[in-house]
Formats: structure tokens, sequence, C-alpha cells
């Protein structure tokens, strides 16, 4: 499974690549692909502790991580890393547990889903033609 095929998977925003590897960048750290053959990822929970960091702060990240990494060992990912407040855990991308704590840890967004009525298109419709009517009006005639 690819990090695409798993960010359609879970319907999820934030791919991007960064030195050469695809990641999904959420706002506590990110996803990706911890092999080469792509059935590990691994999952990055590494708050910004940029700007005013206090030690408060930092404590309710290390309580953030304690917790997260507990929660991880019980639905059987790895700890790859541990550090004061962040660290890495592998994950199996098939496993739905599994890779829906990573996702919810690292603070990934979803794509919204949009359902597409009759009514809603009909609006779609009057709005590009105000629109196009508009743009219509300002446009110099010579």
């Amino acid at each position: 499974m690819t990090l695409r095929d798993f960010s359609a998977k879970y319907r999820l925003t934030g791919a991007r690549v960064a030195d050469g590897e695809e990641v999904l960048k959420g706002e506590q750290g990110q996803v990706s692909l911890h092999n080469v053959t792509g059935d590990i990822y691994e999952v990055w929970y590494c708050p910004d502790l940029e700007g005013d960091a206090t030690e408060d702060v930092f404590a309710g990240y290390c309580r953030t991580w304690g917790r997260l990494k507990k929660h991880f060992v019980e639905l059987g990912m790895e700890i790859h890393q541990d550090a004061t407040g962040e660290g890495v855990a592998l994950f199996d991308p098939q496993e739905t547990r599994q890779a829906k704590a990573a996702v919810r840890a690292v603070g990934l967004r979803h794509k919204k889903r949009i359902n597409v009525t009759p009514e809603l298109l009909e609006r779609l419709g009057r709005a590009r033609a105000a629109r196009a009517a508009r743009h219509n009006d300002t446009s110099p005639d010579a």
C-alpha cells in the first residue's frame, strides 16, 4: 500500500514531499513509510516547540506522548523511538485501529464529503451565471 493509497482509504489531506520522501503532515507530527515495501508505516509525534514554549506547555506534550505511547502499545504498535515529549511508533497500515490511532495522534485532517443534490447543482448554476453576468458587465467593450 502506497502512501497515496493510505491517504485515499482514510480520506486524508496533507500529502507532501519532503526531501524526496512522501509524508502526511499533521498538526502534531507526520505519517510516512518506514520501509520500501510499504507494509510498515511510522507515525512521528513531534509537536512544534518553537515560539513561546514554556515548561507547562512542554510538560503537556510529555503527558500527551506518554498517553499515546501507552495506547499505541495496547493496539500492538511498536515504539521505535522514545524521547521526552516525542517519539516514533511503527504500525501496519492494513490494521484499521492502528491506522486510525496514528491519524488521530498527529492531527491529520480528513477530506470533506459533499452530497451532490439537484438543489445544490441548481444553486451552483445560478451562482456561475451571476458571476458570468458580473464579469461581462465590468469588461471594457472597446
